[in-house]
């Protein structure tokens, strides 16, 4: 009983940290706590019949309640979040939703590291010599 009493906060936090890595989003959806597929989201809400990011989040913030229903309902399409009658959430809480979402999104952008690039082509591998010869230039060869 001590040693699971001892370990057990070493286990929640070996959890947390396997979950933080594997990168999926998480939210309350009004009744318990969700986790999503991030790029499943990002495909559903941009293939949403209805709701256009371009058009319907500029006209949530200029307090547009058409805008603010529709992207409330594409949220619940997407994300899975029931309606606030069944206990989910209201319609200004899904864009807490959505804006936590995005927020997630760009501060994950902003910290993954981008893989390293080749250096710029310089005009070839071969390497012209003064009596014309080619020759296949390898800087990490060893020449006997």
């Amino acid at each position: 009983m001590l040693f699971c009493a001892i370990f057990s906060p070493v286990n929640t936090y070996r959890r947390w940290v396997i979950e933080r890595r594997r990168l999926i989003f998480r939210f309350w959806d009004g009744l318990r706590l969700r986790k999503v597929d991030p790029i499943v989201v990002a495909r559903g809400l941009a293939a949403h019949p209805e709701f256009s990011e371009s058009t319907h989040l500029p006209l949530c913030d200029a307090g547009d309640i058409d805008a603010i229903a529709t992207t409330a309902g594409a949220v619940r399409d997407v994300f899975g979040v029931p309606p606030f009658a069944e206990g989910g959430l209201a319609e200004l809480e899904c864009l807490a939703v959505l804006n936590d979402f995005q927020h997630w999104l760009f501060s994950l952008k902003k910290n993954t590291n981008t893989l390293p690039t080749s250096p710029p082509d310089t005009g070839g591998t071969q390497d012209e010599t003064p009596s014309g010869d080619t020759s296949t230039t390898r800087p990490w060869s060893v020449v006997g």
